[in-house]
């Protein structure tokens, strides 16, 4: 070992002994107090409004539209959902394609699927580890109807480059901002870009009612066409709901629980990015200092960033070629909280096998498991990922995650041995 240091995975002393990260989700006075005014009332979900007294997601939304600059603003009961809603309402069905980043959730693209259309995949950009402008213009085809963009961890993706893609080929974009509450990219908020934005608010969310989701648009027609889709082809009358039967849609209605629980939560959030924003160009200035680690690297014109995770690379020849699970396995006991790998590239991951399900056995799906995405590979087997909680800490705190990485950057040689 180098001198007494010990790697704690094998019994030695943590770099972070007994400390208290924060802790997530968090609540405040203001939470309690709007679930308590729920409670009491007579509203727990949409169906009955009362002109004189808001509802709690007729006031989130208005706040929230005026927070990111959006006109129209919808809540979901999930951001999976959201994107479901988003592509019907855009007419995206049987025979259409729509390109999703390789790299993401795996529930980008199984919305597509749900919608009866195809998801193309694409690769990523090394930088900012966002869906790459070059290989989504090398997958368009008559088919294409729609990209969707996704903001990945700590950057947005490359908006000038997707919004020409879509201009120079008639094609909707879909902006999933489920990673990005608050980022801006030239000074304009992440979800008034796209043709429609989609935001979750899960409960790992950097804005969180537990589970939840968010649409914003510019179209008033097209919002009210998802307002249909979301509430059983119903629209909002002066008391209550009211059947429209114009199309057939789904309940996929947030609660008023889940709204008040927003509406607080959307006031602590600027300060709270700015708190982690801080931390994390702090923690990035750090991290500079250890061999074998690389920051990453957003486009200038994502000018705020909105971390949901700080994320960073290694060099497994720094770290004595071990893999990437096994040093986010002894940072997470050098820390005392859970340092994770990235995504699994989508069509490598067991949650994603379309032609194994009957239900899609109809589409005409390619040959995933064929495909190699090269760069979300590499992104996948070298990157750290530390969850937006924990740049909530005091800016000290930072340092501490410094050392830990420092230390099982020189001690790497021992893992597993």
């Amino acid at each position: 070992m180098i001198g007494t240091k010990k790697l704690a995975i094998y019994g030695g002393k943590p770099v972070s002994q007994k400390r208290k990260w924060p802790k997530w989700p968090q609540s405040n006075q203001k939470t309690e107090a709007y679930i308590k005014k729920v409670l009491k009332g007579e509203r727990w979900s949409i169906g009955k409004f009362d002109p004189k007294d808001l509802s709690f997601n007729e006031i989130f939304c208005e706040k929230f539209s005026e927070f990111n600059s959006s006109r129209h603003v919808l809540t979901l009961d999930h951001g999976s959902n959201a994107i479901l809603v988003a592509l019907q309402a855009l007419g995206i069905t049987k025979g259409d394609e729509v390109i999703v980043p390789s790299l993401t959730w795996v529930s980008c693209a199984t919305a597509v699927l749900r919608a009866n259309a195809t998801p193309i995949l694409v690769d990523v950009e090394p930088a900012s580890q966002c869906m790459s402008p070059y290989h989504t213009e090398q997958a368009i085809t008559s088919k294409t109807k729609a990209i969707l963009m996704v903001h990945l961890h700590s950057c947005m993706a490359n908006v000038d480059a997707f919004l020409s893609l879509a201009e120079k080929y008639n094609l909707f974009v879909i902006e999933d901002c489920s990673q990005a509450h608050g980022a801006e990219w030239n000074g304009k908020k992440a979800g008034t870009f796209g043709t429609i934005g989609v935001f979750s608010t899960e409960q790992s969310k950097l804005l969180t009612s537990g589970e939840g989701g968010i649409l914003t648009t510019e179209d008033g027609a097209l919002y009210e066409k998802m307002f249909l889709l979301n509430n059983d082809g119903r629209r909002k009358g002066k008391y209550y709901l009211e059947e429209d039967g114009s199309l057939i849609g789904a309940n996929f209605a947030l609660t008023e629980f889940q709204s008040a629980i927003l509406c607080a939560g959307l006031e602590a959030l600027p300060a709270q990015n700015a708190i982690r924003e801080e931390n994390a160009s702090y923690l990035a200035a750090l991290l500079k200092e250890v061999p074998g680690v690389m920051n990453i690297s957003p486009y200038n014109q994502n000018n705020k960033r909105a971390y949901f995770h700080f994320n960073f690379r290694i060099d497994r020849n720094f770290f004595n070629n071990k893999n990437i699970s096994q040093i986010c396995a002894a940072l997470t006991a050098e820390l005392g909280f859970w340092v994770k790998t990235n995504h699994q590239p989508i069509n490598n991951c067991k949650l994603f096998h379309p032609k194994r399900d009957q239900k899609y056995n109809w589409l005409l799906l390619p040959n995933y498991a064929s495909n190699h995405f090269q760069e979300s590979i590499r992104q996948f087997e070298s990157t750290v990922l530390i969850h937006h909680s924990i740049l909530l800490a005091k800016r000290e705190n930072m340092e501490k995650i410094y050392q830990a990485v420092l230390k099982v950057q020189q001690l790497s040689l021992y893992i597993d041995q």
